[in-house]
C-alpha cells in the first residue's frame, strides 16, 4: 500500500479492538463457573478433524480438561525425555493452571513440542495422579505403550509424587524453568 493512504487507516490498537470484538462474537461468553463450561464440538476437534479434548472430568469439585491427539501421544511414547511444566499467566480465571507436557519430535532434527495441555482447578497430588492416570488410559485405549524414561519438571512436588505412582519406570530430573 502507498503511503498516501496511511492516513486513512485505522490504528494498529483500533485494529486490534475490532479482531477481538469480532473473535469474541463468534465465540461463546467465557464461563464463570465450573459447571458452566459446556464445550461446543467444534472446539474438541483440531482443523484436520481429530479429536483434541480427549478427556473433560470431574474429581471431587475439581476439574480437569485433557487435551491431546493419538499422533501426540504416538510422540511422547518415543521420546527419550518429557518435560513437565505448569503456567498460571494464560489460563481463564476459572482455572488454576495450564499444565503441559513437552517432548523432542523428529528425530536428528528434532525440536521440543508441546504434546499435551491440560487445564486443571488445583495442584494436587490426586489432581495430578488422575491426570497422568487419564494420559496413560488415553494411551493404552490407542494400544500406545507409554513409559517415559526421563521426566524434567520444575521443583513442583505434587506433580512429582504423581508422576511416581502412574509412571512407574522413569528418572525425575529437578530444573528450573524461569
Amino acid at each position: 500500500m502507498s503511503q498516501e493512504y496511511h492516513p486513512y487507516m485505522p490504528s494498529s490498537n483500533s485494529l486490534r479492538s475490532r479482531i477481538k470484538r469480532v473473535r469474541r462474537s463468534e465465540m461463546p461468553p467465557q464461563p464463570q463457573t465450573l459447571e458452566e463450561i459446556n464445550i461446543p464440538d467444534f472446539l474438541q476437534f483440531t482443523f484436520n478433524g481429530v479429536r483434541f479434548l480427549v478427556r473433560d472430568f470431574v474429581v471431587g469439585e475439581y476439574r480437569i480438561l485433557l487435551f491431546t491427539t493419538q499422533a501426540n501421544i504416538q510422540h511422547l511414547s518415543q521420546a527419550p525425555f518429557w518435560m513437565m511444566d505448569g503456567t498460571f499467566k494464560t489460563v481463564p480465571v476459572i482455572f488454576m493452571q495450564l499444565y503441559t507436557i513437552h517432548a523432542p519430535v523428529g528425530g536428528d532434527n528434532s525440536r521440543v513440542l508441546p504434546l499435551v495441555y491440560s487445564l486443571v482447578t488445583s495442584k494436587s497430588v490426586e489432581i495430578y495422579r488422575c491426570l497422568f492416570e487419564e494420559l496413560l488410559d488415553f494411551a493404552i485405549e490407542n494400544s500406545i505403550d507409554l513409559q517415559p524414561s526421563v521426566i524434567l519438571t520444575d521443583f513442583e512436588q505434587a506433580s512429582i509424587i504423581a508422576s511416581r505412582l502412574v509412571f512407574l519406570t522413569f528418572a525425575i530430573k529437578d530444573v528450573s524453568f524461569t
